[in-house]
């Protein structure tokens, strides 16, 4: 069994810890780059995270805590994500195919108490138990939903920060939960640790340098999406982040 000593230190693979050293030594430096051209420094990206961060903690989202996120590849997608892990708690990407009876298992062993989603997708909430949740935060239309949570505007996730969270975030503590595809049977939620996803993004794509540029077109539910966004955080560089993989304009992309 490995030792704290053999893992890595959480200045290498942490969210939160990546987040406020690259926002020191590359502050103007691109890490996020969107389709229409919009880009995040690191100092930016930082600044947006906080203020996130913020509007979550004012939900009750504490370390530990599982925030679902159930929205495309966008700003909104990753922001609540960085935003989840910069307080310690655990991010829950949700399949944005996910319906009926998927969707209520889904939520029922995620653990998430708070739900960031879409408005084109919050009709499927209205007949099927949604779980544990108490709160929901919606993109991208006016807020609606099922009378059973407290709703909130994306405005929340942009308001006054508070401090930064005191409590150390570890290499072996959880930084997302992924739901497997169901394909044999229900969905399974599958725990991973900031050292795993280290090993699988940042180690595991050792051939990219810190100066590359990489594309991420895959769902950031899926762990290869969110392997790209990590793997550029880890070593300080770009990452540009599309809705997904589209063969009639991947080239133009690239």
């Amino acid at each position: 069994m490995a030792s704290p000593a053999d893992l890595p230190d959480r200045r290498d693979c942490v969210v939160r810890e990546l987040l406020l050293r690259w926002a020191r030594e590359r502050p103007a430096h691109p890490f996020l780059e969107f389709a229409d051209g919009e880009t995040w420094s690191y100092a930016g990206t930082l600044e947006r995270v906080r203020r996130a961060a913020g509007g979550l903690a004012s939900l009750g989202v504490v370390h530990g805590s599982h925030v679902a996120c159930w929205l495309p590849n966008s700003r909104a997608a990753v922001l609540t994500w960085l935003a989840t892990n910069f307080l310690g708690a655990v991010h829950v990407p949700l399949n944005t195919g996910y319906r009926g009876g998927i969707l209520q298992h889904a939520l029922a062993i995620c653990g998430a108490r708070v739900l960031v989603a879409h408005a084109s997708l919050l009709p499927r909430l209205d007949d099927i138990d949604t779980g544990a949740l108490t709160d929901g935060v919606v993109v991208g239309g006016p807020v609606r939903g099922t009378e059973r949570l407290r709703w909130h505007d994306e405005a929340i996730l942009a308001q006054a920060p508070g401090p930064d969270p005191v409590e150390p975030v570890e290499p072996w503590d959880l930084i997302y939960v992924i739901l497997t595809s169901g394909t044999t049977g229900p969905s399974k939620a599958v725990q991973c640790t900031y050292v795993q996803a280290w090993v699988g993004a940042a180690l595991g794509m050792d051939y990219y340098a810190a100066d590359d540029r990489l594309l991420a077109n895959l769902p950031l539910f899926h762990v290869s999406g969110a392997g790209a966004v990590l793997d550029r955080l880890a070593k300080g560089g770009t990452c540009v982040l599309v809705d997904g993989f589209h063969p009639d304009t991947f080239w133009d992309v690239v």
